[in-house]
């Protein structure tokens, strides 16, 4: 991020709307965050098994925007308590939901603020730009996760964006996607058959 995204993006977080994150390599502004107050369950969030608890069962029951809420509330009120895997659970509410613009917003988060970023918050992430019909982004995402020398970039990820690239909807802007995705040089993973029959279609 040049800094004065990176200024934007860390004002609003500490605003406590998370509302601004420009997307890697792309120059787009995505607004994510939450608007509204936390669940009333929120009060009760001590420490962190609690909070999985609350956020799993929120997710168990397809309110994405109760669990994205009350992380956020969580991170803002009671930073010590969230950990990867409370904001891997809201990224999977996301996912499951098509939240993509959410979804990228918590994954910049995390970065911000120095939580570890895994390759289940990546998967999530491009899961959801991908469910989402927004090929460009699952591909930028997937390129930050390969760019991440902590994570492992997962064949799920890979051939999730790259299913993503060939559904878009310019058959060369899908080809390029494709093409850009086979020829990362932090690629470290050695794409399946299913991606690689994948990828002579495309192109």
């Amino acid at each position: 991020l040049r800094p004065s995204m990176r200024t934007l993006l860390l004002a609003c977080l500490a605003s406590g709307s998370g509302r601004a994150v420009r997307l890697p390599s792309s120059g787009l502004i995505v607004l994510g965050g939450s608007g509204g107050p936390p669940p009333a369950a929120a009060a009760a969030v001590a420490d962190g098994r609690e909070l999985r608890k609350q956020l799993s069962a929120l997710r168990a029951s397809s309110d994405w925007d109760g669990a994205h809420g009350l992380l956020w509330w969580a991170l803002r009120e009671a930073p010590s308590s969230a950990e990867t895997i409370h904001c891997n659970v809201v990224l999977a509410a996301l996912s499951d939901a098509a939240e993509w613009e959410r979804a990228l917003v918590l994954l910049e988060h995390m970065r911000a603020a120095g939580l570890p970023r895994d390759g289940y918050s990546f998967s999530s992430a491009i899961c959801a730009c991908a469910r989402a019909g927004q090929p460009e982004a699952a591909v930028e995402t997937f390129k930050a996760m390969c760019a991440d020398d902590s994570v492992e970039p997962s064949s799920v990820a890979f051939n999730t964006a790259l299913s993503a690239a060939q559904r878009a909807s310019d058959p060369v802007r899908a080809a390029e996607m494709v093409l850009a995705i086979y020829t990362l040089e932090t690629l470290s993973l050695q794409p399946d058959a299913w991606a690689s029959a994948a990828a002579l279609r495309a192109l």
